[in-house]
């Protein structure tokens, strides 16, 4: 499970930053200052945005790795009650079926 974590957080990463690429180019298409253009690429932080957004949830999924080792575990369990069992089955097994 942990692999799989790994793996998604990476690609959850790449995407952030393929979004904020399309999100730029989106707002440069649609027309813009270069003000806002710049405020969104280099620091988002002044205002918060779908681009803050973005960024704040990826570094949120970053430390769910941690907690989902902590609350996944393996424990033993012995049944308590005991079970019967009827299956309809030969009493005798047929001459030549066991070498």
């Amino acid at each position: 499970m942990a692999l799989l974590t790994t793996a998604l957080n990476i690609l959850a990463l790449v995407a952030v930053g393929e979004g904020v690429k399309m999100a730029w180019w989106n707002a440069a298409i649609r027309g813009t200052t270069v003000f806002s253009l710049h405020d969104n690429w280099a620091m988002p932080h002044r205002s918060f945005n779908i681009i803050s957004l973005a960024k704040l949830a990826v570094t949120l999924i970053a430390i769910d790795q941690p907690l989902i080792q902590r609350a996944s575990s393996v424990v033993s369990q012995h049944p308590s009650l005991a079970v019967s069992v009827i299956a309809p089955i030969a009493q005798e097994i047929p001459f030549g079926y066991t070498d």
